[in-house]
């Protein structure tokens, strides 16, 4: 009854009120009156928590019966059971716990429940079918007809083979679990549907792609590795790190995303994933064009290295910095060929040694990664590789922990006073500083500034709408917008170091000290505005600087769009009005802004007179006004913030004269640019003239008074 009327944010207090009496008010009645409730399925992190705090309590008893934690795993696990589309997530939380290896009795009660977990969910996906009917024909077909092989199949092979995938719902499994829902029976299967080729065959694995497809489903590619030699509790340790680094939750990228072991088999599952080790990769490329392989490799050489070293930390990160990749090598990583590109990732995390030292974790990926690569290539050695190994730290561990982490190194370096550790002492040291003084740049930031440099140093006599242009292909290639949620300078930085790179030293010291106001968030996008606008007014800029600087401030003008800062002065301080130029369906231009005085907006209330709306403006309304060639208003709209992520857009009139020649759309589609430039997620309305604003994508929707429209960047 608790569960049932108390706000989801309450369910961990309630929980815990009950579990101070043990596990003795959770009977199975209970428990499946628990996992029978969604609102406590959305809200699972918090039993998560729970026990987490609980593990972290065992100093009071080492008597794991006598706590509610094996009460806390069954319920995790009749979550799993019974919600099939989470249990991935929380096998990845039982997982979690078996890894806790100084508690081997906890370690050994998560196990069996995760077995429990395995043994329910397999019980759902179902035996498989062993015939089928084709749709098309009405004849029937079974696994035989399915299954497909390459030509250099052994006879035992294909038969061990089609016995696991018919007889055991290996595929589907994997199948539901990449595809986040989906499920293939031999009905959905094509005749001769199923593909299966081998990628690697050695003395303890080998290693088969089995691509899948459906009549409506699509297609999945599956990678299944059969285990021949190897030690079974040595590959179910690897396991259970597969699946916490396939998981996602801790990492984007490490390994393929993992699917399940069948222990009969000895076989397990991992999504399919294109691409070549990077000591094939270079292999490749220098076997087929060695003057083009070095100049492609010299200027990706710092973006592998980056990436390497990323997810090298990662998998640290990973084991709670118990336990780190023995073999970083070229041989043991993919990294994609191109610098805007995911996809790092181990092939094997069955080489593992326990963590002893900052300088043994640095010094065994530089030495097993670095050396033969460079030693192999040297055309594409960079300087030194360790200014590209520092940043991979910190896009693993973020800002804070990653420069903590290297301040250790560095202390552990100075112990050894050798010419090798006094180079790198030099490096970090110049690595530390800077981001002190500048901040740190982004891996995706990094390169999309390099590539843009590359660029211009090319065609240096490129137009600024050229420029303008290769900016914003190139912050939608590397995804900065995605940056910016986590380093709001990312367009300032960006800008900073492309397009006003040329500029003079006191401008960029100004805008390098905004990115740091941005990047420590003590400035609000007013703020921001503001301050471009002193910077036009107090420096005398060239025409290049005054076109980027409008963008900067507004991302959503295209490079063709003429537009400006009209600056005034309003309460003793300087402001920026942008000012945008429209054609309308005519071809006469006319100009959109907010407007600047009083009588502006005086005059724009006497044009909803005119038109017989009845309009009340308030202190917190704000205004966007359309001016014809003359200087006259003719046009306009007014609006509110609702929250954080919705303004409410109250009316829009055009003069009588100047309807039906656009200006009302591009009064619109220039509101909506700017909300969205100033974070806004929605626009709502009432529900007036609907017809007019259905052709704008507003809709009707339940948790909205009016109609709504979602904003989305073009």
């Amino acid at each position: 009854m608790a569960l049932s009327n108390v706000k989801q944010n309450n369910y961990k207090t309630i929980f815990e009120i009950y579990l101070k009496s043990g596990s003795v008010l959770f009977d199975d009645n209970i428990i499946s009156q628990i996992v029978g409730n969604k609102k406590i399925l959305e809200s699972i992190d918090f039993l998560e928590e729970i026990l987490e705090e609980n593990i972290e309590l065992k100093y009071q008893t080492d008597k794991l019966e006598e706590t509610i934690i094996p009460t806390l795993l069954d319920i995790l696990t009749k979550f799993a059971i019974k919600h099939p589309t989470r249990y991935e997530e929380l096998r990845r939380k039982i997982v979690k716990v078996q890894l806790i290896e100084d508690w081997s009795a906890l370690s050994k009660l998560a196990q069996e429940y995760r077995t429990k977990m395995r043994r329910g969910f397999r019980r759902w996906l179902d035996v498989n079918e062993s015939v089928a009917v084709d749709i098309e024909t009405g004849e029937e077909y079974g696994w035989e007809d399915v299954l497909i092989f390459e030509e250099d199949f052994h006879a035992n092979e294909k038969l061990f083979l089609t016995n696991a995938i018919s007889l055991s719902p290996i595929l589907r499994e994997a199948v539901f679990l990449f595809s986040k829902g989906v499920i293939v029976r031999l009905s959905n299967i094509l005749p001769r549907g199923i593909w299966i080729s081998k990628i690697k065959d050695e003395d303890q694995v080998t290693l088969y792609r089995v691509s899948i497809q459906t009549r409506h489903q699509g297609s999945f590619d599956i990678l299944l590795h059969q285990n021949k030699n190897r030690n079974v509790t040595e590959v179910k340790a690897e396991v259970n790190w597969l699946i916490l680094a396939g998981s996602r939750f801790f990492v984007t990228e490490l390994v393929e995303d993992f699917g399940g072991y069948w222990d009969e088999y000895k076989i397990w599952t991992q999504k399919y994933q294109p691409g070549l080790t990077v000591a094939n990769l270079f292999n490749r490329d220098f076997r087929k064009d060695v003057k083009n392989a070095e100049e492609k490799f010299y200027y990706l050489w710092p973006f592998f290295i980056w990436n390497g070293a990323a997810a090298y930390i990662n998998f640290w990160r990973l084991t709670s910095e118990r336990m780190q990749i023995t073999n970083p090598s070229a041989e043991n990583l993919i990294i994609p060929s191109h610098d805007y590109q995911l996809g790092t990732r181990f092939v094997s995390l069955s080489d593992r040694s326990e963590f002893t030292s900052f300088t043994d974790l640095f010094f065994n990926f530089y030495e097993k990664f670095i050396v033969p690569v460079e030693t192999k290539y040297p055309s594409i050695k960079r300087g030194s590789a360790w200014k590209y190994i520092f940043p991979g730290l910190i896009n693993a561990e973020g800002e804070s922990e990653g420069v903590e982490i290297l301040k250790l190194f560095l202390i552990e370096l100075k112990k050894d006073d050798s010419e090798k550790n006094r180079k790198i002492i030099f490096q970090l040291n110049k690595f530390l500083k800077n981001i002190k003084d500048n901040g740190y740049i982004p891996k995706q930031l990094y390169f999309a500034i390099k590539r843009f440099v590359r660029w211009n140093k090319l065609n240096n006599e490129a137009s600024m709408g050229a420029q303008a242009q290769m900016l914003n292909e190139l912050y939608d290639t590397y995804n900065l917008v995605e940056l910016e949620k986590y380093y709001p300078e990312t367009r300032t930085r960006f800008y900073l170091h492309t397009v006003f790179d040329d500029s003079n030293n006191e401008f960029k010291n100004i805008v390098k000290q905004i990115c740091l106001l941005q990047h420590d968030e003590k400035i609000t996008k007013e703020e921001f505005l503001r301050e471009l606008s002193r910077i036009q007014n107090e420096f005398t800029l060239n025409e290049k600087e005054i076109f980027f600087l409008t963008r900067l401030s507004y991302p959503h003008l295209k490079p063709s769009d003429m537009a400006s800062f009209l600056h005034f002065e309003t309460e003793g301080d300087h402001a920026a009005n942008l000012v945008v130029t429209v054609d309308d369906h005519e071809g006469n231009p006319f100009y959109i802004r907010k407007p600047i005085t009083p009588k502006e907006i005086s005059k724009l209330y006497q044009l909803f007179i005119e038109a017989n709306m009845q309009v009340s403006f308030k202190p917190d309304h704000k205004f966007m006004v359309a001016i014809s060639d003359r200087g006259f208003i003719i046009g306009g709209l007014f609006y509110s913030q609702f929250d954080d992520q919705v303004v409410h857009m109250e009316k829009i009139v055009v003069s009588n004269r100047f309807r039906r020649k656009g200006v009302s759309e591009a009064i619109m589609n220039e509101f909506f640019n700017r909300m969205i430039d100033e974070g806004f997620s929605f626009v709502t309305t009432g529900f007036f003239r609907p017809e007019y604003f259905y052709r704008f994508d507003f809709k009707i929707e339940k948790k909205y008074s009016g109609l709504v429209k979602q904003l989305k960047k073009n």
